[in-house]
């Protein structure tokens, strides 16, 4: 595998604001999503629930790993269609006997609403998963992930 993808910016204001808001301490990783106007940051979570937080959309989701092989939240609900990326993403490495380690994500980022948006977030946790789980990754590597995500998942 090639070496893995490094910040070449420094992360926005507006994320370190929130990495405030959203975490008790710092952050166990901070990363840009590769190809994407976007930043991702997360902690190991202690629990039984993933948790994203997406101050730009105003969304929190919890969701269960089980929850994610059927594509629902900790409550049983639907995940939101705009999330089909990010559940798919997670439903791949699962599939796939990766590991998913359970997380608290903060992502934000200059994406526009719609797909572009919804393919980002899926990119996002695929690499803070990967980094949580030492598993060095790719730009190119997470973009074929992607790309089967979108083929088997969408």
């Amino acid at each position: 595998m090639s070496e893995a993808f490094s910040p070449a910016v420094s992360p926005p204001l507006r994320l370190m604001s929130a990495l405030h808001a959203t975490f008790s301490g710092e952050a166990a990783w901070l990363l840009p999503v590769p190809g994407r106007a976007m930043w991702a940051a997360g902690q190991p979570r202690p629990g039984l629930y993933h948790t994203v937080h997406l101050p730009d959309r105003g969304l929190m989701l919890r969701f269960a790993p089980a929850g994610l092989r059927r594509g629902r939240r900790a409550s049983g609900a639907a995940l939101p269609a705009s999330v089909r990326y990010l559940a798919g993403a997670a439903r791949l490495l699962l599939a796939d006997g990766l590991p998913v380690p359970l997380i608290t994500a903060l992502i934000v980022g200059d994406e526009p609403a719609g797909p572009r948006y919804e393919h980002s977030l899926g990119l996002a946790l695929l690499a803070l998963w990967h980094t949580a789980a030492g598993q060095p990754v790719s730009e190119s590597h997470l973009l074929l992930l992607m790309e089967r995500v979108e083929r088997e998942y969408r």
